[in-house]
């Protein structure tokens, strides 16, 4: 193999590790309050091309598999789908 190549791989690694320690990190900072690293609220994970918010929690509609947003910590609550005006209830 190149050198040069190994050491492309190396770097892309330790981006991609670096990447997730800070999400990790404020991920922790964000559960116990603090919320000074923290600014930005989504974050992206490189590893599976998936976003995320810490404050919201992502639902499919039963019937029509529309993607829904609600908000994280409410309980119970009555979720109606925008696109078929399905309402199912789930816990946040």
């Amino acid at each position: 193999m190149d050198d040069n190549f190994i050491c492309r791989l190396r770097e892309c690694l330790k981006n991609k590790v670096k990447k997730v320690s800070e999400i990790l990190h404020s991920r922790r900072l964000c559960d116990t309050g603090e919320d000074k690293v923290s600014d930005i609220r989504t974050r992206c994970n490189s590893f599976s091309g998936l976003c995320y918010d810490i404050n919201y929690k992502i639902y499919k509609c039963p019937k029509c598999r529309q993607k829904l947003r609600v908000p994280r910590g409410k309980g119970k609550i009555r979720i109606s789908c925008r696109r078929c005006q399905y309402e199912f209830i789930r816990k946040t």
